[in-house]
């Protein structure tokens, strides 16, 4: 499906399954997605191109000791961004932020706020909130090794 020169996927029902069962069986740590985005990650799929190795171009997050915030370091061909997030919503396999200064708008009205829902602790897709809920970007970000 495409949304808006974004490629998404739709996920089954069926796949919910295996990923709380994985999330369930991570031992006696609780698994917090806040925690988790923490770190170094790629992006990998088709519009990912060449670039998408972690020695070339990869995304950074840092958790503020609060918890509130998130910093993003996005080193891309050399280039290197900055954006910082606020933390609106912790969920047992999502978080929800706001890039802060972000001006689009759903078409409700509201401001474009992202999900970062995780398949595993090191593997993670994003879903903007006005979207349906089993539908994701199709670009899947990887943790770095």
């Amino acid at each position: 499906m495409t949304r808006k020169g974004v490629r998404l996927y739709s996920l089954a029902l069926g796949a919910a399954a295996p990923l709380w069962l994985a999330l369930a069986g991570m031992g006696e740590r609780a698994f917090n997605p806040l925690h988790a985005l923490s770190g170094r990650w790629e992006a990998q799929g088709p519009e990912a191109g060449r670039a998408a190795e972690c020695k070339a171009s990869w995304y950074e997050y840092s958790i503020s000791a609060d918890g509130r915030h998130v910093e993003l370091v996005l080193h891309r061909e050399g280039q290197t961004q900055r954006e910082r997030y606020s933390v609106m919503q912790v969920e047992a396999d999502r978080v929800l932020l706001f890039i802060e200064g972000e001006r689009r708008r759903t078409e409700y009205g509201g401001p474009v706020t992202w999900w970062a829902v995780f398949d595993g602790r090191n593997r993670l897709r994003w879903q903007r909130d006005d979207w349906p809920s089993n539908t994701v970007t199709a670009l899947e970000w990887r943790r770095c090794w």
